[in-house]
C-alpha cells in the first residue's frame, strides 16, 4: 500500500516495501549452505537490515528518510542474490503503476513520481544483476534512452489484434502490429464453456443444470470485460467462485459481484 499524505511517508512506505522483501530473503537463506563469499555477502545485508530497522523505525517519528534510502535497499538485496546464486535473476513487476496513481493530485506529486521513476530506472535500467523484467501496469514510465541498459523494452499492448505503429510498411501504408496481449486476459465464451462442461462431469450439483442454463447466467452477469475495444470478455474470478458456489448452493445464490468485493 503506497497511499501517503506527505512525501516523507511516501518514501517511508516505498523504503519499508522493499525492506520487507530482503527481510524476507534473508530469512529464506538463513541456515542454508553458502560458501564463503556468499556468507559474507549474507552477514553484510543482515548488519544493513537491521540498521535500516532502526532507520525506518526513527523516522516514523522524525520524517527525515532519504529518497536515495529505498534504492540502496535494492542494490544490497541484488548484490546478495548476485552473491548467493551467482547468476542473473528475472523480475516480474505486476501493478508497478499503483504509486503514481496514489500520489496524483498531490502537491508533492511530481517530487514523488521522480523519486519512485528513478527507483524503478535502478532496477530495470542500470542492473548489471538483471536478465529480463516485465512490468504490467497502464501508465508508461520514461525507461528507454540512448546509452542506457533499457533499449530492448517491447511495449506489449492490451488493445485490439492489430494496432498502428505510427510507421508505414513498404507500400506507404500504415503498418499494423499483432502482438497485442488482448487473447491474455479473463476468459472467452469457448474457454468459459470448456470449464462449465469440465465442471459439469466432476460435481453432482453443477450437473444438476444443463451448460445453456449456466452459461446464460454467467454471459448475464460476468462477460462484461472489454480490452482495447474486444468485448465478452469473462471475470475468470468470478467465474470460478461461481462454480464453486454453484456446487455447494443454487444458480440464484451464486450469482454475486465477486471481483467487487475484492477492493480491487
Amino acid at each position: 500500500e503506497v497511499s501517503a499524505s506527505s512525501l516523507g511517508t511516501f518514501y517511508k512506505k516505498l523504503a519499508a516495501s522493499l525492506h520487507s522483501t530482503l527481510d524476507r530473503w534473508l530469512r529464506q537463506l538463513e541456515g542454508a549452505d553458502l560458501d564463503t563469499r556468499a556468507k559474507a555477502s549474507h552477514q553484510r545485508v543482515v548488519e544493513y537490515h537491521d540498521s535500516m530497522e532502526l532507520h525506518l523505525e526513527k523516522t516514523a517519528q522524525h520524517w527525515e528518510l532519504q529518497e536515495s534510502d529505498a534504492e540502496n535497499i535494492f542494490v544490497r538485496l541484488s548484490n546478495l542474490l548476485h552473491d548467493v546464486y551467482m547468476s542473473q535473476y528475472v523480475v516480474l513487476f505486476d501493478e508497478y503503476d499503483k504509486p503514481l496513481k496514489a500520489i496524483r493530485g498531490q502537491p508533492w506529486e511530481k517530487a514523488a513520481a521522480e523519486m519512485y521513476t528513478s527507483l524503478v530506472n535502478k532496477i530495470f535500467k542500470d542492473n548489471n544483476d538483471l536478465k529480463c523484467g516485465l512490468l504490467v501496469g497502464v501508465y508508461k514510465l520514461p525507461l528507454v534512452d540512448i546509452g542506457s541498459g533499457a533499449n530492448c523494452v517491447h511495449f506489449l499492448p492490451l488493445t485490439v489484434h492489430g494496432y498502428h505503429s505510427g510507421l508505414n510498411d513498404d507500400r506507404g501504408q500504415p503498418a499494423v502490429l499483432h502482438n497485442s496481449l488482448v487473447d491474455m486476459f479473463a476468459h472467452d465464451g469457448t474457454e468459459v464453456r470448456l470449464l462449465v462442461e469440465a465442471a459439469r462431469g466432476r460435481y453432482r450439483r453443477i450437473s444438476y443444470y444443463s451448460t445453456e442454463v449456466i452459461m446464460t447466467t454467467l454471459t448475464k452477469w460476468y462477460d462484461g470485460y472489454a480490452f482495447g475495444g474486444t468485448g465478452g470478455k469473462f471475470n475468470p474470478y468470478a467465474v470460478a467462485m461461481f462454480l464453486r458456489e454453484l456446487e455447494h448452493g443454487n444458480v440464484n445464490f451464486a450469482t454475486q459481484d465477486y471481483w467487487q468485493d475484492t477492493e480491487n
